[in-house]
């Protein structure tokens, strides 16, 4: 008969990490979409036809706009004029009509910046630069974490506006994959100064890639065949899109500007990788498990706690992360072991195959201990079904309250387990199997068996939620669960069950 017991480990909620960039989901404010294409595949477009006010403001990630004067200074647009000043934090677009009504309402001396009436309903992003600055940089910054790309990304420049120098705008292309070069600061002389002469196989420059036309006037880009990289080459990479002019050869008088080139109608399609378990269906979920039954661990002891993961279609790195180091000295620690921390299934329900993988230790107190699986070969897609081992290090002393930690999970969709446990007494925390514990847990064929149990067994979802409870007559006979995990408590002891 086949004995399984798992300790339980318990998992609960975190908050989002802030990341530099827009994530690729819907987004009604900024004209953000997200579309089935077929049963493996999406299609993401941005069109920046926001359903917000003309006026309002929508805060989002990933875009950005300056200006500069003649002498090459940065010039600061203010919050209630569409401020996008970061690539780390949050931008203020505004919601905007076309230009003649932004001169109206905003006047023409200083710029504003945000999403451009072109036609109608059309918008685009951009920046209105005033009578008094030509020199203009625009940028967009999307994250493609979790994305195995199947199509090349393509994007429009487009002329909002034809301007009233008479002048045209020629403009220059940046794109970095994975680098921004050290943009986003305050970057005149970089972007004067930035050449072919400079790119490499992840940063890229185009001269006069664009010139402004009359209103209306596009060019689509399509971004792979710009770069010469295939559309997996994108796949959980973050890309960089800058834009610079320095404006119109004509001089700008008292009233006028120069012409409006905005960026528009980003898109591309992509599958994901898949959580089969878990069950994670969004980005930055929570996943819920044992979150009311705290494990118990002797006193100045270190155990090792065993999860699985299995998931399909992985095209980016496998990163698991936690802290090792705690405040105070005495609380919790998990940590993962620097070797054989991670074992695959070798096809017959056994997770004895070591799996390759680079071990970052933490590097003091609160910070990360990292384990990261390589990503599968350019173009090749990876299905996981692993059994992750994490190490409880327990205190010199007794803990009154649970101590939680973190656990983080990311194959490209990234989930949250947030681990309970408290220490206890030496000899009187749950024991190992090996030792003779009062109840033996069995499982063989789909069938659950508990042995000399001395209380009813209370059966529990990961979630939490109880199935049933079992008398310990009829938990001696088995019963039948479906295939999955359970928690299940009996004897003041609690185990996690896997049916196989």
């Amino acid at each position: 008969m086949k004995k399984i017991v798992i300790i339980g480990a318990a998992l609960a909620a975190l908050t989002n990490t802030a990341n530099a960039q827009f994530a690729i989901e819907n987004n009604s404010k900024m004209g953000a979409k997200v579309e089935s294409v077929s049963e493996t595949t999406k299609r993401f477009s941005l069109d920046f036809s926001s359903d917000a006010e003309v006026g309002g403001s929508v805060q989002i990630k990933g875009l950005y706009a300056r200006a500069y004067d003649d002498a090459g200074e940065s010039v600061s647009v203010d919050q209630n004029r569409g401020k996008c000043e970061s690539l780390n934090g949050n931008g203020n677009p505004l919601v905007l009509g076309e230009v003649p009504a932004i001169v109206s309402a905003y006047g023409t001396q200083k710029p504003v910046v945000g999403f451009i009436g072109v036609d109608n309903m059309d918008k685009a992003f951009g920046m209105f630069p005033g009578s008094a600055y030509k020199n203009v940089e625009l940028a967009v910054v999307f994250s493609l974490r979790g994305c195995n790309m199947e199509s090349g990304v393509k994007f429009d420049l487009v002329t909002a506006d034809a301007g009233t120098t008479g002048g045209k705008n020629s403009y220059k292309l940046l794109v970095g994959i994975d680098t921004r070069n050290d943009l986003g600061v305050n970057d005149y002389e970089a972007l004067e100064k930035a050449s072919s002469a400079d790119n490499t196989d992840k940063w890229f420059v185009f001269d006069n890639i664009y010139t402004s036309g009359e209103k209306g006037d596009r060019k689509t880009i399509d971004l792979m065949q710009l770069i010469n990289k295939n559309a997996t080459d994108l796949s959980y990479k973050t890309v960089y899109l800058f834009l610079y002019t320095t404006g119109a050869s004509a001089a700008i008088e008292d009233g006028k500007y120069d012409p409006v080139v905005c960026f528009d109608n980003l898109s591309f399609t992509y599958g994901q990788p898949t959580w089969l378990s878990p069950e994670i269906t969004a980005v930055d979920q929570n996943y819920n498990y044992n979150d009311s039954v705290p494990v118990d661990v002797e006193i100045n002891t270190s155990k090792e706690f065993k999860f699985r993961v299995k998931s399909k279609n992985r095209g980016g790195t496998l990163v698991f992360r936690c802290n090792a180091d705690k405040l105070p000295q005495q609380s919790i620690r998990w940590d993962f072991p620097e070797t054989g921390a991670i074992k695959a299934n070798d096809g017959n329900g056994n997770y004895t195959v070591d799996v390759a993988y680079s071990h970052s230790p933490s590097e003091g107190t609160g910070s990360q201990v990292i384990m990261t699986v390589p990503a599968p070969e350019a173009g090749s897609l990876a299905d996981d079904d692993l059994e992750v081992t994490l190490l409880y290090k327990a205190p010199k002393r007794v803990i009154a309250r649970p101590g939680v930690d973190k656990v983080e999970v990311d194959n490209g969709i990234r989930y949250f387990m947030t681990v309970l446990a408290r220490t206890v007494e030496a000899g009187t925390g749950i024991q190992d199997m090996e030792n003779e514990q009062q109840a033996t847990v069995c499982v063989e064929n789909g069938i659950l068996k508990i042995l000399d149990a001395s209380t009813p067994a209370d059966i529990y979802s990961l979630s939490g939620s109880k199935i049933m409870t079992v008398s310990s007559e009829q938990i001696a006979d088995g019963i039948t669960l479906n295939q999955g995990f359970y928690l299940v408590r009996v004897n003041d002891s609690a185990y996690k069950v896997v049916m196989p």
